[in-house]
């Protein structure tokens, strides 16, 4: 049986490390807590711990959700905002008038590169290519491999198995609950 340690004060309420503030408790235990305290105190985080380990949300799903909420209460300051804007002013990729950027695409349009390009853009070509790659000598995943075929049996295509399930099949546009829905 897997046990979790549970910090009865979470830490993010202030609870420490402490084995006073510890209790083991199966995963299904640990989840019923974090629910329990979400619901007695509302804090976002034991909201995700409950969810996450609970099954309903995945620890990628977590992540996202605590930083989107931890910077919705982070407080920038003007003296911070005035600090970041100075030290990016003067700078090759600092702040700009977004125009600028669109002002060079304008003016490059149509215009051939000088031969001191070209000449760059044959050395990093030949930098990278044969025996200089560092892929040189490896094989493609995909080298002598074939996509095996199904075939749907809506529309009767033959397609790569890897493609099938998201274009054909359950999904497939001749299929007649797909067709019904969409009409509907």
């Amino acid at each position: 049986m897997i046990t979790h340690k549970h910090h009865i004060i979470p830490r993010h309420m202030g609870g420490s490390d402490d084995n006073s503030n510890l209790v083991e408790l199966t995963i299904e235990e640990h989840a019923e807590a974090h629910r329990k305290l979400f619901e007695e105190h509302g804090r976002w985080q034991d909201k995700i711990a409950w969810q996450t380990l609970s099954g309903q949300i995945t620890h990628a799903e977590a992540i996202k959700q605590a930083q989107i909420h931890s910077n919705k209460t982070r407080i920038v300051t003007q003296e911070h905002k005035d600090k970041i804007s100075k030290s990016l002013s003067g700078r090759k990729n600092g702040p700009r008038d977004p125009s600028i950027g669109r002002k060079i695409s304008e003016s490059l349009k149509g215009k051939p590169h000088t031969e001191e390009r070209k000449a760059n853009m044959r050395k990093n070509h030949a930098d990278y290519s044969g025996e200089n790659n560092p892929r040189f000598g490896k094989p493609s995943a995909m080298l002598g491999k074939q996509h095996k075929k199904v075939k749907c049996p809506h529309c009767k295509v033959e397609v790569s198995v890897n493609t099938a399930t998201r274009w054909h099949f359950d999904n497939c546009k001749s299929n007649s609950v797909v067709a019904k829905h969409e009409s509907a």
